[in-house]
């Protein structure tokens, strides 16, 4: 109608692995609204809702998703350039071989662990103008006020995974996996965000 004014906007977003067969992957939903309602010819409220959800997976190691939630989002491709062509990533009997310490396509896969981090995002704002002229004309109080909220999620995952060194002289290979059980760990965090504005302001025109 000609006193009430309504908007309404919405977004989704859906992004997987830059690598073959990798965990990562990356959701967002956000939501726009906005309310103008003319109450009277001296009244005017409006209310402006926006609202976010993030879902994050990423491998624990070998992910480009991993900032800002720890690991380089960089290091895996430098690790892709200047690995000679010389060494494989799997040796010819299907085995992972080890390259600096660890094998990045069995990383990526979530071979070792997966992180998964969520976002929760609200803010919100009333305000509203309203005329005097019962006192005096062109005096008028307007006033804003505001709540945002935010909450964030991080579990982490982190296992170890077998990749092995070539030992040319005795022809083995040698597991590098040295401690399996050592090397795992699970972790999550919490955290919640409140925030509150309130304005006030008494004016001419």
């Amino acid at each position: 109608s000609d006193n009430v004014k309504f908007y309404l906007s919405g977004g989704y977003l859906d992004e997987d692995s830059y690598f073959k067969k990798g965990v990562d992957n990356f959701k967002s939903y956000n939501l726009l609204s906005n309310i103008d309602a003319t109450v009277n010819k001296n009244l005017v409220i409006s209310l402006e809702l926006i609202g976010r959800l993030d879902r994050k997976q990423n491998a624990t190691q070998g992910s480009v998703l991993a900032e800002p939630f720890g690991g380089s989002s960089s290091e895996e491709f430098e690790e892709m350039l200047v690995n000679p062509p010389t060494l494989p990533v799997y040796y010819t009997n299907g085995l992972p071989a080890n390259l600096y310490g660890h094998n990045l396509v069995e990383g990526v896969q979530g071979k070792g662990g997966i992180t998964t981090t969520g976002q929760n995002v609200l803010n919100s704002q009333l305000s509203f103008k309203w005329k005097l002229p019962f006192i005096v004309n062109g005096l008028y109080l307007s006033g804003t006020g505001a709540f945002d909220y935010s909450n964030s999620t991080v579990k982490a995952f982190t296992n170890t995974y077998d990749y092995y060194q070539y030992d040319a002289i005795n022809n083995v290979y040698e597991n590098e996996n040295v401690n399996p059980t050592l090397g795992r760990s699970l972790s999550q965090s919490y955290q919640n965000i409140f925030g509150k504005t309130v304005n006030l302001r008494l004016g001419f025109t």
